[in-house]
């Protein structure tokens, strides 16, 4: 495949969603590791490799059927701190205001989701 054949979007998230999920689990009392059927998540340095949004989408509706919550996406993104995000969550605290997070976010955004730009 050539470069011009290739997609724009490698349709990936970051670990970071997962975690967060494994966290939120393990937060309400569950272990996540069998509410989910799988271990931990290994964080990649790099933040590069990322997960595959369609594995991510059936963690999602495991625990929204195991907790019985319809809302688990909203849930566990109330937990996001800017820790989570890294470095793009250092340069979030650096900005005066919501505009300029979100200026930030559209530039950076394939960092932490790959899928569909955010514009």
């Amino acid at each position: 495949m050539n470069g011009l054949n290739k997609p724009l979007y490698r349709r990936r998230i970051s670990e970071i969603y997962v975690q967060l999920l494994f966290e939120y689990l393990e937060k309400l009392g569950h272990d996540p590791e069998k509410v989910l059927g799988e271990p931990w998540p290994k964080a990649d340095s790099n933040h590069l490799e990322g997960v595959d949004i369609d594995h991510w989408e059936s963690l999602l509706i495991i625990a929204k059927d195991y907790l019985n919550d319809p809302f688990i996406g909203l849930h566990v993104g109330q937990t996001i701190t800017a820790q989570h995000l890294g470095v793009l969550g250092s340069v979030f605290l650096a900005c005066e205001n919501l505009g300029a997070v979100l200026e930030r976010f559209e530039r950076y955004q394939r960092l932490v989701y790959d899928v569909y730009p955010a514009t």
